[in-house]
């Protein structure tokens, strides 16, 4: 086939057509692959876990921990801390970014059983996330090895996380406005997440190795 005849195949109206269908298609693929990554980020892709370190707020004046035992429901240990009404539970954790993306955490959520002061109830749920460690002046990003007050520092600012990367942070949780009854006791296992992932706002709950629990008739350590 010589050039001219290339040249009027290639403009004429059904090769036009064939190119316009050929780009049609292209795009079509594009949005799919595109769509499906979404969906997949919005609802599958959770790559938060726990890190290297946990523990109870002991040691801090006014603290509703009391002891630890054996979890009687894991392989880890149970923490235990005083019911009280309307009481603060101030829990240590590091969360960790074991995917391949940067995540940003944006804070805390109650999850699916959101506890206040004036829910009449004696169970417990998360409230906020706050920083775990002092910060040091603003010329530096590093943080001091002095530990905040649970009670009375603010709300974490979103940060985020590299591949491996961990946050220190305090998980606050609120107790209802009823006391639990002598011996009584509720755990739960898990902290609700809100984070961030190319854009996508997602909310997760993150399995803890530690139980922490609340017992009714108890006293703080």
């Amino acid at each position: 086939m010589d050039e001219d005849a290339t040249a009027v195949q290639t403009q004429s109206p059904r090769f036009r057509r064939r190119l316009r269908w050929l780009a049609v298609a292209a795009v079509a693929v594009l949005v799919v692959v595109l769509a499906s990554g979404y969906l997949f980020l919005a609802n599958a892709y959770m790559p938060l876990a726990e890190g290297s370190g946990s523990g109870p707020d002991s040691g801090i004046p006014g603290s509703l921990f009391a002891r630890s035992v054996a979890d009687p429901f894991g392989s880890g240990t149970q923490y235990i801390y005083c019911s009280e009404p309307n009481g603060g539970i101030d829990w240590f954790v590091s969360l960790m970014n074991n995917g391949p993306l940067p995540v940003t955490i944006l804070g805390g959520d109650p999850g699916p059983g959101r506890v206040t002061s004036d829910t009449n109830v004696n169970g417990f749920s998360l409230v906020d996330l706050a920083s775990y460690r002092q910060a040091l002046p603003a010329d530096t990003a590093a943080f001091s090895h002095d530990r905040t007050d649970p009670r009375t520092a603010p709300a974490m600012p979103p940060a985020t996380l590299e591949q491996g990367d961990q946050l220190e942070v305090w998980a606050r949780f609120q107790t209802g406005s009823l006391q639990l009854q002598s011996d009584s006791t509720m755990s739960l296992r898990s902290v609700w997440v809100r984070y961030s992932v190319l854009g996508v706002v997602r909310t997760a709950e993150v399995p803890l190795r530690d139980g922490i629990a609340v017992e009714g008739g108890c006293t703080p350590a």
